[in-house]
Formats: C-alpha cells, structure tokens, sequence
C-alpha cells in the first residue's frame, strides 16, 4: 500500500506499432523498479512500495485488452520517520519495541486494538493516517505524544 494517493492509471511506457489488417506482432517491455516509485519529499529519494499492482495493455486508456496482476516486494518496508500521515496500516506492519512503548503509553493501543478488532473497521481504520484517528475521539495531543514518542 503506497503512503500516498496515487493515480488509477498511469502511463509508464507505450510503443507505436503499425499493423496490416490480419496481421499480428509481438511487443516486450522491461518495466524496471523506478516506474513503480514515487518521490518522497520528505526523505528526499524515490521510494517503491510494495503491494498489488496491475499491468494493463491496449490501444488507448479507454481501449484496454489485457491486463495482469501481481504483487510487488522489494525488501521489506520500513518507517523511517514516523508523522500524521503516516499509515496505520505501515505502523503495524512495521513494529518496534519503541512504537509498543509508545503505543502503550498514549493509550493509542488500546484504540487500535478495539476498532481494529472488528474486521469491517480493519479494512477502513488501517488504511487512514494516523492524523484522521481523531474522528475516533482521540485527540490531537495524543497522536502528536505518541508521534514524538517514537521519533525521538
């Protein structure tokens, strides 16, 4: 899951092919790791996220005729600087002995393990920022606590 919104589509390469009626080819791409990374301004280099991604092939955006899923791991992912925008979905993912202290000395645990107890909220609560955890009542001096908690 990418720590931000990204596009539904993207064009990452295309090739101009001219064809005769009834005639056919054959096209190969080399998709390296960059077409799937994102700049992170925060850590001022291109990050790949791991996850689903879904290769779709055809004549425009609108005209799509194959397409392949597969999922992506390069390495495994780690947070290096915890903020409000921060995915609570990468959090977890990504424990440490500091993010458990933290957790449990602003009571943020407790939060997370209640509403991410049902599975409905898990789908819903894990992939927001940990900023928006104050539409659950916790309040921002919480979640700036606990911010401070596991970056220092």
């Amino acid at each position: 899951m990418s720590q931000i919104e990204m596009p539904v589509k993207e064009l990452r390469d295309f090739a101009k092919v001219d064809l005769q009626p009834g005639e056919a080819t054959t096209v190969e791409f080399n998709l390296p790791r960059r077409v799937f990374a994102w700049y992170n301004s925060q850590t001022y280099a291109w990050q790949t996220d791991n996850g689903q991604y879904t290769i779709l092939v055809g004549s425009s955006s609108t005209d799509l005729r194959l397409s392949q899923s597969f999922k992506l791991t390069i390495g495994t992912p780690f947070l290096s600087r915890i903020t409000g925008e921060t995915y609570v979905s990468d959090l977890l993912a990504n424990r440490t002995p500091k993010i458990d202290q933290a957790l449990e000395t602003t009571g943020l645990g407790k939060v997370f393990d209640q509403l991410l107890a049902n599975q409905a909220n898990r789908a819903l609560f894990a992939n927001i920022p940990l900023r928006s955890f104050t539409v659950t009542g916790v309040k921002p001096e919480t979640i700036s606590k606990f911010i401070q908690l596991v970056n220092n």
